[in-house]
């Protein structure tokens, strides 16, 4: 994530490192500019005010990107304008430091196994877990970006299993884990992939 302030788009998108804002979708993706015209969908909100690409980039440029997110809501509402409906499948990474305050970098990635199997998450959790030696990293934010709807799949679940047991076991902590759909962002509970967990520990033992 660049600073939201240095967000600067007039046409079609605005830059942001290696990333744009798409300007039909309003979401922060590692695209080009001309790719973003592709994405017609419009964000996680039916208000008029998102529906425009001045919008979309103003979204973004509200973000204090002082302040720390404290609560699920903070973290919801933070994916929510950086990311927000869906554009395509990739796992994002979003890095938050010992006062929650979210760090200036989003790692996407659209080129991993669905679900996520064990040697793809083992090797995230070593980067993340080599990642946070010497940096301000304190925790990580994961949102799987998927097209479809709210509810978890079996691909979700078992993905979110993966790496939060890889994770757990390069202790590396995760703040939470989102999925971004076709309507918005929504949390993804441990409640939801803790039974997948449980039955992977299980296999492991016997």
């Amino acid at each position: 994530m660049a600073c939201a302030r240095a967000l600067t788009g007039r046409s079609g998108t605005a830059q942001a490192g290696g990333a744009v804002v798409c300007a039909q979708n309003g979401c922060l993706c590692p695209r080009s500019p001309r790719s973003a015209r592709h994405h017609g969908r419009m964000n996680n909100s039916d208000s008029p005010e998102y529906r425009s690409e001045t919008d979309a980039v103003e979204r973004v440029d509200r973000i204090d990107p002082s302040a720390p997110l404290l609560t699920d809501d903070d973290v919801l509402e933070r994916v929510g304008l950086l990311i927000g409906r869906a554009c395509r499948r990739q796992l994002w990474l979003l890095f938050l430091d010992e006062r929650a305050v979210m760090l200036p970098t989003l790692m996407p990635n659209d080129e991993l196994p669905v679900p996520l199997d064990d040697e793809a998450a083992s090797t995230i959790a070593a980067m993340l877990r080599q990642a946070r030696n010497g940096t301000p990293i304190e925790s990580v934010i994961l949102v799987w970006e998927r097209p479809g709807g709210p509810v978890a799949s079996e691909a979700d679940r078992r993905s979110a299993a993966a790496l939060a047991w890889a994770c757990a076991d390069s202790g590396v902590p995760v703040r939470a884990q989102i999925i971004s759909h076709d309507y918005g962002v929504r949390l993804l509970g441990a409640e939801e992939f803790s039974p997948v967990v449980g039955a992977a520990a299980d296999g492991a033992v016997g």
